[in-house]
């Protein structure tokens, strides 16, 4: 069962920021806020391809901007996609 992530919650806080500036003026502007946005999304376990897109500098910015649209779309569901580990063997 996925839990709804609710406004307060600090990935949604800053998505909704994120999301309001690259709506604004793109994606190129905001590295830095995309990059920090990437990297808190991962540790909550939203490691999908489409975060990987996002956080990737070499894609098309209509592709990352996409991209950051379906990690909204899970974030707002609680669809998480963690990271998967890899152990020494």
């Amino acid at each position: 069962m996925t839990r709804t992530t609710t406004l307060t919650d600090p990935i949604t806080t800053e998505l909704e920021a994120v999301a309001a500036l690259v709506a604004h003026d793109g994606v190129a502007p905001h590295e830095e806020a995309v990059r920090r946005f990437v990297a808190t999304a991962g540790v909550a376990g939203y490691g999908s391809v489409a975060l990987a897109i996002l956080g990737d500098r070499s894609q098309p910015p209509v592709l990352r901007e996409r991209a950051l649209a379906r990690v909204a779309v899970d974030v707002a569901s609680g669809r998480r996609h963690p990271v998967p580990t890899t152990t020494a063997a």
